[in-house]
C-alpha cells in the first residue's frame, strides 16, 4: 500500500474519531445544560413559594394586629398570630432551601468541559503516538 493511501486513512480515520468525540461532547453538553436549567427551575419555584407564603404572613399579621387593637381580649389575635409566625417559619425555611440550591448552581456545564480536554488530550496523546511509531 502507498505511503499517502495510508496516510490519508491514518488522516480519514482520526476524522472520524474527532467528529465522534465531539457528537458526544455535544451530547453530554446538552444534557448537562438542562440538568442544570432544571435545577434553576425547581429553586425558582421553591423561592415563588417562600413569597408567596411570606406574603400570606404579611396579611395574617397584619390582620392579628388589627385584632389586638380592637379587641385587646388577645384570643382570635394570639390565634392569627401564631399563625403568621408558623407561616414566616415556612417562608424562611423555603427561601433557605431555594438560595442555597441557587448558590450551588452554575451554568457551566464542567462534566463535559471536563470530558471535552480529556479527549482532546487522549487524541493529541494518539497523534503523538502515531507520528512517533
Amino acid at each position: 500500500m502507498p505511503a499517502g493511501a495510508s496516510l490519508f486513512s491514518d488522516l480519514s480515520g482520526y476524522v472520524d474519531r474527532v467528529a465522534k468525540l465531539v457528537r458526544l461532547d455535544a451530547a453530554l453538553l446538552s444534557v448537562e445544560t438542562k440538568e442544570n436549567l432544571q435545577s434553576v427551575a425547581v429553586s425558582i419555584g421553591f423561592l415563588i413559594g417562600a413569597f408567596a407564603t411570606a406574603f400570606l404572613g404579611l396579611v395574617i399579621l397584619l390582620f392579628a394586629a388589627v385584632l389586638l387593637l380592637i379587641q385587646l381580649g388577645l384570643a382570635p389575635s394570639l390565634a392569627a398570630l401564631l399563625v403568621a409566625v408558623a407561616l414566616f417559619c415556612i417562608s424562611g425555611a423555603l427561601a433557605f432551601v431555594g438560595i442555597d440550591r441557587l448558590k450551588n448552581w452554575s451554568l457551566t456545564p464542567r462534566r463535559a468541559l471536563a470530558q471535552f480536554t480529556s479527549n482532546i488530550t487522549a487524541l493529541r496523546a494518539s497523534l503523538r503516538h502515531e507520528a512517533n511509531g
